[in-house]
């Protein structure tokens, strides 16, 4: 499911089915951020590097908030689904730039 553009200006959504062991390592974005699980568990931090002992399990039907430039990570120990939803422009910055795996 993808709804708008996070590139653009405006509402988007988007719902990803994500595998366990699935990591997004440390990063910020220049908007807030909302996450819903929709099944699964997704385990949220908040912080400047992926520490699991840090990090809260967000079960199905529940969800987490990430506000604009502060550090954040998660990580998956099973299958989850998770929906995105926030407004446009939107990108990510990773703290470790190393991490970024587009590079």
């Amino acid at each position: 499911m993808y709804i708008g553009d996070p590139t653009k200006e405006g509402l988007y959504v988007i719902r990803l089915k994500v595998p366990a062991g699935y990591e997004m390592p440390a990063h910020t974005h220049p908007r807030d951020e909302y996450w819903t699980v929709i099944s699964g568990t997704l385990n949220f931090g908040l912080g400047g590097k992926l520490h699991e002992e840090k990090a809260k399990a967000i079960k199905a039907g529940k969800d987490a908030y990430a506000a604009k430039g502060i550090p954040h990570f998660a990580f998956t120990t099973e299958e989850a689904v998770i929906q995105v939803h926030g407004f446009g422009p939107q990108r990510i910055t990773y703290v470790d730039p190393a991490d970024n795996p587009r590079s």
